[in-house]
């Protein structure tokens, strides 16, 4: 197939410098975008099955599902860190406010939620919504999300209904149920606590104050793909932290980027950051490094001073710097990746040929 073309999309997932992450199933890959506006992408490939739901942690480690039954988290859309989590066969995945993993299981039984300490604990804790929906239990997903304060969320497609509960024992457990609702999806919460539910079938996108229902408020029609139109959507994903009221310290420079000559190059390549502060322009061990497509790191650069001609004074703007390749590196695409000290990053794709 078209690898430009993406093929049946399900969930959504936004880091807090607002990089979207989506799964592409029927491709199996992750899809990073920095913005909605790109024409261009970069993508985690040959995940050996079809992708399902994703969502990323507070320092930006990316969790997805598969249909081949694992949990995956990885690093960055690298594979950087690849570790799995076999078990119980997740669908949609999502991490609290306090790092632990939440996931519902299509394939045993959808009405139960479970949640695990980390991806290496021993112990899954879970809780059944409904025991007499077991023979549904193939039938849908069922969503869910938490909120700040680690309530948890949950869309319910048989019943049209939407639970909230305290924690993953049930407690505090509240419902809302109303008719005209029709194979309910995805679910997040808004910065402000109000509740975004996709109402598939439906085409549209609803709103609601609190679980009582206020503040009703619905966008969409559907079918269809034109402006303010949907064709039975399924993940939404809320920004709860908007951009601009990001503090400036943890904000990307605009300016903040790599550059590569030649590229493609077949004997050195001369990389230069600028945008950022000296100290400020690697990841924590000081170095930046170069990854090939499957997620290794091939390289390693040290930050280095700034060349003639470059800006001079109190903040110094990057460092340049010379890789050649180890004689074992084979020709191919290699990524090199800076990440400032508040955990932004930016990547630069080379082409290396010998």
């Amino acid at each position: 197939g078209n690898e430009n073309v993406f093929n049946y999309l399900i969930d959504v997932a936004v880091y807090r410098d607002s990089l979207i992450y989506f799964t592409d199933p029927l491709n199996h890959r992750i899809i990073k975008i920095n913005t909605m506006y790109d024409s261009t992408f970069e993508a985690l490939i040959d995940t050996g099955c079809r992708t399902g739901f994703v969502d990323v942690d507070s320092i930006g480690r990316i969790y997805f599902s598969d249909n081949c039954g694992k949990l995956v988290r990885v690093d960055d859309i690298y594979g950087t860190g690849w570790i799995e989590y076999d078990s119980i066969y997740p669908d949609d995945v999502e991490i609290g406010p306090d790092n632990k993993i939440y996931f519902t299981s299509l394939f045993y039984d959808s009405s139960v939620v479970y949640c695990i300490d980390n991806m290496m604990s021993d112990t899954i804790y879970s809780y059944t919504i409904d025991t007499g929906l077991a023979a549904f239990s193939l039938v849908a997903t069922f969503w869910l999300t938490l909120d700040d304060s680690g309530r948890i969320y949950i869309t319910d497609p048989y019943y049209n209904r939407i639970i909230r509960m305290d924690d993953i024992t049930g407690a505090g457990r509240v419902e809302f149920y109303i008719d005209s609702l029709s194979s309910l999806s995805g679910i997040d919460i808004g910065p402000d606590g109000k509740i975004y539910i996709v109402d598939s079938r439906n085409h549209r996108i609803i709103r609601m104050d609190d679980m009582d229902g206020s503040g009703w408020t619905t966008f969409g029609t559907g079918p269809g793909s034109g402006v303010g139109e949907f064709m039975d959507p399924a993940g939404i994903c809320v920004v709860r932290r908007p951009t601009d009221a990001i503090s400036e310290t943890s904000q990307k420079p605009e300016s903040f980027k790599i550059s590569a000559y030649p590229n493609p190059f077949n004997s050195s390549c001369k990389i230069t950051l600028s945008g950022v502060n000296k100290g400020a322009c690697s990841l924590v061990d000081g170095t930046v490094e170069i990854y090939d497509l499957r997620g290794n790191v091939v390289g390693a650069t040290p930050c280095g001073r700034p060349q003639e001609g470059q800006a001079r004074g109190p903040a110094p703007t990057g460092g340049t710097f010379i890789w050649t390749p180890n004689k074992n590196i084979s020709s191919g695409i290699y990524f090199v990746q800076a990440r400032t000290e508040d955990g932004q990053k930016t990547t630069k794709r080379i082409v290396y040929i010998k």
